[in-house]
């Protein structure tokens, strides 16, 4: 029996007794504990002891193949016996993995850095400069100037629709009055302050 501990940062001891495949188990410790802290939201318990007992006396185990789950490491088929358990974290990870994939393809959730339409910002703290400081404050100030020139009703109800994210629905009924009311009140305000901010061009 070899047995060997790897102690990381996190303080997550992983405890392995393992035959013959001692060198092999190295490779996946790490790829377990980045699973374990992704699917629980939080780093795993402080110590995790995962004992493999001898493969004769173990009933329940799976063979998988690790070039399926580590291509870059292994370029041959290397096979091992594991426990149900530890085989089922792979194939969740696996499925985890694909379902990313997926998402990604359908939703397109690729682009370039440098594509120019500023959605780099939404990643990076981009430093403004004095100048686009004054604009964002004057725009600010004009903005609240336009809202606070309105009727208190349309005025509330604009606030309440597009700074607390509240449906219009929801409005109408904290009112006790038709959603229609409410939209054309929110028109005719967004129409107001239309007006108003022209007058700064």
């Amino acid at each position: 029996m070899v047995s060997f501990r790897l102690k990381l940062k996190t303080s997550f001891l992983v405890v392995f007794n393992a035959s013959n495949h001692s060198g092999s188990v190295r490779f996946f410790i790490l790829k377990i504990y980045r699973f374990l802290k992704l699917k629980s939201g939080r780093s795993p318990p402080s110590v995790l002891s995962i004992r493999l007992k001898k493969l004769k006396g173990w009933s329940n185990m799976k063979t998988i193949n690790l070039k399926d789950i580590y291509p870059y490491y292994f370029t041959e088929d290397k096979w091992i016996d594991v426990p149900d358990e530890l085989a089922q974290i792979f194939a969740d990870y696996i499925k985890a993995e694909e379902t990313y994939e997926r998402t990604k393809r359908r939703y397109k959730a690729t682009y370039s850095l440098d594509r120019g339409d500023g959605i780099e910002r939404d990643i990076l703290f981009v430093s403004l400069s004095p100048h686009e400081l004054y604009e964002r404050k004057l725009t600010q100030e004009q903005l609240h100037a336009a809202i606070a020139s309105l009727p208190d009703k349309q005025a509330k109800r604009i606030y309440a629709h597009f700074f607390l994210g509240m449906s219009k629905t929801a409005i109408a009924r904290s009112e006790g009055v038709s959603k229609v009311s409410v939209s054309e009140s929110i028109e005719r305000g967004l129409c107001s302050i239309e007006k108003f901010l022209k007058k700064f061009l």
